[in-house]
This record gives C-alpha cells, sequence and structure tokens, in this order.
C-alpha cells in the first residue's frame, strides 16, 4: 500500500513497476497512474473525468457530492463553467491585485526579518475574498485567523490515498477516532458556517435595497415610468434577451408591469417593450413588431448596494478601498453571481461549496507557491540577480502590469520551475471510472479509484534534466524566450478537470514575483541558515516554515 507521501510512492513505483499499477483498497479497487505518457491520457480520458462518491467527499459537502473540485454530473458542469468565466471576466482583477501588492510593500521595513511562510497569506486571503465578496479582511480579525489556520492544518493533515484513507471510506465511523480527520472536519464546519453567513449576509442587504428602491419608484413614479428608467439602464445590466412577440409568455399592455417585486428571486427579470429600447437599426427592424425585452434588474441593485459600501469599508485608507471596490459597478463579486446565478437550480447549498473550494484552494496553493519562490531565490542568489536586472532593463521604476508578460521572459521561467519542482498539488484530487473501460490493454471497471501523480511527470529525468535541480533555463528557448512547449508541464492539470483558477493563480503569481522582486531582495536570516527544500506534505505541499531578511534595493 501507498505510504503516507504517496507522491514519492508513486515516483518509486514508476521505476519499478511502469506507469500503471492496480491496487484493491478494501472492496474497492485502486488504480495508480504515473509517468508520461499515462498521466497525460488519463488526465483526457473520458471515462477517468467523475468523481468518486467517497465519505470524505460527502462530509465536506453536506452528505452531497457537490461543488466544482468533487462535484459530478449537470450541477459540476454548470458550475465550473460558470466559475472560469466569472474568474476570467473580473474587469478589475489586476487593480485588486495592485492593492494588495501596496498593502503587502506597506508593512514590509527594509532589513528585518520576516516569517515567509506567513508572509503572503494576508495578501492573498484579500485577493481571493475581493473577488469573491467584494470586500477586504484583515488576518488580525480573530474569526478570519482562526479559520486560516484550521484551514492550513487541514490541507497538512491530508494524507491522500494512504491506508487509513481508505479504511475511513469503509468503516466511516473510524474516522472519529483519527486527528487529521478530526482537523478536517474541523475546517470543513468553520468554512461552511463562515460562507452561510456569508450569503445570509448579501441576500438580506438585497432585499433590503430592493425594498427601498422599489418604494421609491412606486411612491413616485408611474409603473410606465418606472420602466422607462429600468429601459434606460440596460447597457448596465448583467444581459437582456428578446422575447418574440409569438411566445406565448409574451404580456400585453400595462400588464407587464404589474407587481412590485417583478420576478424577483426567481428570474431577477422585467419585460420591458423593445420599442423603447435605441437597439440600433438591425435589431429595431427585428423588434418593431412589439417584442419585448427581458431586463435582468438584479445588476441595478447590486451595483447601488457596492458603491454605497465603497464610501464606508476602510475610513483610515478610503482611497485604496474605492479603488478596489469602484470596478464592481460593472463586475459584481463572485458571491452576488452565485446568487443571481441561482435562479437557474444551483442550490444555495452548492453556491456555499463552490466559494468554499475557491477560498481554500487560491489561499493555501498562492501563498505556499509565493513562499517557495522567495526561498529558491535566496537558496539561488545567482538567479535571483538575472531575475533583477530582467525587471530593471523592462520595468526600471515603473510599477509592472500583466501586460508585461509578454516581454519579461526569465520571470516566466522562474515561476513555472516554481510549479514544478516543488508541486503544490502532487496528487490530483482523486478522479472515478465511470464506465468499464480499458487503459493500456488493462480492463478498469466502473467505480475504480483512480490516483494521477503529477509530481512523477515533473521529477522523470526523461522529462526533466537534473530535476532536482532549479533550473528556470529550462523553460527558455536557446533565444531566451518563454518556451512551454515541453508536454510534461502541466502545473495545473489537462483535460475537463484541470484547475479551474489557473488563470488567477498565474497571474497574481507573475504581479507577485515582478513586484515584489522589484524592490527588495532576500536574504538569509543568520538566525535562521539552515534552509530545507523539502516540503511540508499532506492534500498539497508547502515549504517548512523559514524567516529571511528583505531589503528595499533602491
Amino acid at each position: 500500500m501507498p505510504s503516507i507521501d504517496l507522491h514519492f510512492t508513486q515516483q518509486e513505483w514508476l521505476t519499478k513497476y511502469g506507469g500503471v499499477v492496480g491496487i484493491m483498497m478494501g472492496p474497492r479497487p485502486g488504480l495508480f497512474i504515473q509517468g508520461a505518457p499515462y498521466v497525460q491520457d488519463a488526465l483526457k480520458k473520458p471515462e477517468f473525468q467523475g468523481r468518486p462518491e467517497t465519505h470524505d467527499f460527502k462530509e465536506r459537502s453536506y452528505g452531497k457530492i457537490m461543488g466544482i473540485f468533487t462535484g459530478n454530473g449537470a450541477q459540476w458542469q454548470v458550475s465550473r463553467k460558470f466559475t472560469v468565466r466569472f474568474i476570467k471576466g473580473v474587469k478589475n482583477f489586476e487593480d485588486i491585485l495592485q492593492l494588495e501588492m501596496d498593502e503587502l510593500t506597506s508593512r514590509i521595513k527594509s532589513g528585518q526579518s520576516y516569517q515567509i511562510d506567513d508572509l503572503f497569506k494576508e495578501s492573498t486571503v484579500n485577493i481571493i475574498w475581493t473577488i469573491l465578496s467584494g470586500m477586504r479582511c484583515t488576518v488580525a480579525d480573530q474569526r478570519i485567523k482562526s479559520l486560516l489556520d484550521n484551514l492550513t492544518n487541514s490541507f497538512r493533515s491530508g494524507r491522500p490515498g494512504s491506508p487509513l484513507s481508505s479504511i475511513f471510506n469503509i468503516i466511516p465511523p473510524l474516522s472519529r477516532f483519527d486527528e487529521g480527520k478530526r482537523i478536517q472536519r474541523k475546517a470543513t464546519h468553520m468554512l461552511r458556517g463562515f460562507f452561510k453567513v456569508s450569503f445570509n449576509s448579501f441576500l438580506h442587504r438585497l432585499r433590503l435595497l430592493w425594498e427601498k428602491v422599489a418604494l421609491f419608484f412606486f411612491n413616485d413614479f408611474s409603473p410606465l415610468c418606472f420602466c422607462l428608467v429600468l429601459a434606460s439602464w440596460l447597457p448596465l445590466t448583467i444581459g437582456a434577451y428578446i422575447l418574440r412577440k409569438s411566445d406565448p409568455r409574451n404580456r400585453k399592455g400595462h400588464r407587464c408591469f404589474a407587481g412590485p417585486i417583478l420576478y424577483l428571486g426567481q428570474a431577477c427579470q422585467l419585460w420591458v417593450p423593445a420599442s423603447w429600447l435605441n437597439l440600433g437599426k438591425k435589431l429595431w427592424r427585428r423588434t418593431c413588431a412589439g417584442d419585448f425585452i427581458a431586463v435582468n434588474v438584479m445588476f441595478l441593485y447590486v451595483s447601488t448596494l457596492f458603491q454605497k459600501y465603497s464610501v464606508h469599508r476602510d475610513p483610515n485608507n478610503p482611497d485604496l478601498q474605492t479603488k478596489a471596490m469602484a470596478g464592481f459597478t460593472t463586475s459584481p463579486p463572485f458571491m452576488i453571481e452565485l446568487i443571481i446565478f441561482q435562479v437557474h437550480g444551483v442550490q444555495q447549498e452548492n453556491l456555499i461549496i463552490v466559494s468554499m473550494d475557491i477560498f481554500s484552494a487560491g489561499y493555501e496553493t498562492l501563498s505556499s507557491s509565493m513562499a517557495f519562490a522567495v526561498l529558491y531565490m535566496i537558496l539561488y542568489p545567482a538567479i535571483q540577480t538575472k531575475l533583477h536586472q530582467e525587471l530593471d532593463e523592462h520595468l526600471g521604476s515603473r510599477r509592472p502590469t500583466l501586460d508585461d508578460k509578454h516581454h519579461l521572459h526569465y520571470v516566466q521561467a522562474i515561476i513555472h520551475e516554481v510549479f514544478r519542482i516543488n508541486t503544490i498539488a502532487p496528487i490530483t484530487v482523486p478522479h472515478c471510472c465511470m464506465e468499464n473501460t480499458t487503459f493500456y490493454d488493462y480492463f478498469i471497471p466502473k467505480d475504480t479509484m483512480i490516483f494521477i501523480s503529477l509530481w512523477s511527470l515533473f521529477h522523470d529525468e526523461k522529462n526533466f534534466e537534473e530535476p532536482s535541480k532549479f533550473k528556470p533555463e529550462r523553460f527558455l528557448s536557446p533565444e531566451g524566450k518563454f518556451d512551454k512547449s515541453n508536454p510534461n508541464a502541466i502545473n495545473f492539470g489537462i483535460g475537463r478537470r484541470s484547475c479551474a483558477g489557473d488563470f488567477v493563480a498565474q497571474n497574481v503569481m507573475f504581479l507577485y514575483v515582478t513586484t515584489f522582486f522589484q524592490k527588495y531582495s532576500v536574504h538569509r536570516d543568520p538566525n535562521n541558515p539552515d534552509l530545507s527544500t523539502k516540503a511540508m506534505s499532506g492534500f498539497t505541499t508547502a515549504p517548512q516554515p523559514f524567516k529571511a531578511i528583505i531589503r528595499e534595493r533602491y
């Protein structure tokens, strides 16, 4: 059976047994896949795209299989598609990152020693939480600190694929006596409670705001004027679509304006006659026959809500807070979009689990990746010097932006080497075979649990020369350009189950590295001279706790 660190075991199996190993895990078959091309083929194989309905997965999601990491079926597909679309569409994403980098650098005093594994946690949490909720938080808040501490402990206590995990999934009551499971259960309970309170708070505020807006309009304007005003706000709505005159749902006359609630909580839509809107000649010809337009009015209330809060969040630093919130008048936070999205049949429990997935995964992976980057810059000072040279040459004292990614080739190479050498998720979230199939001439029965090792790709000498050494040059072409053509460089997976947050992770890491190392250099702390690259294991990897001296460069 696998050892505590499954990725090391699978690396040994690759040499001893090959890329495909089968083991019975109690009554359930287990498939362990390592090495190229087995990993790539397994990640892309349609029959391997399920998630196992284990006790572990059900326990974290209200006894069901939900979320974007552990979900299955149509609800998972809808949730994942929505999440990816939202993340890539955040209009003020770079402003959020720049704000947090400013906050981070304002806390650093040149020449002092810092606990690096903790240094980036607050800014990382705020990036994720701002995307989710539109608001910042602080780790000085004991509730937030306790939540993060328990979440970190939960990641460290995980042992995917271990014998104990198999036993607990077969006999769930035994998990009550395991310290690691108690830690994970506590973190799950805290996260679910935190997000449930957050969702209920958003819903309450939206209802209050709706009541005030509706009361104002219906007391001071006729329903006709109300609809005309809403029609003028069409460009600010999430979207609109035409209800053809022939549609049986079409309404005529004043009846389409009846009721102050106007579908709130069901469709959040208001039918507006197309003739009231300036839609352009082509669309006008289509709609002049009397079609109606469905206007999604919820966005008006969301916009007003966050415009209102933007001037009250941080009295001591209003300019920065306003900058962070301003973009939400055109790009509402993820949790607000999820609330709106709920009208399409997605249960609130699933909304909570989806938000938990994004928060927990983003917090752990981003802060650990940046801590690893600092660690390797200390251990390889020549690489740090070369990094500084590229930043000085292309940026000078100018603030870096995401547009600089195309010019900072060495920065990109360093980031991808950090992702490779200490893979944050060495083993993918377990997959499940959805139907009987074959894989490299092996028969794989339905419901087989599948463990896929990304670590085995990144630490195989056939794929990367001297894999234990930190060599950013492996991601550069002979001309010195960033080159990610190696088919084994799949840090975020491939296929339908690839990481939904890769866009955020790569962009956050880029601005972290460029902004931080443009301003600072990092050095060994004389009181902490022995630095280790051996990572702490768990569901994810993280560097051993260490301190470093941070100095301003100019």
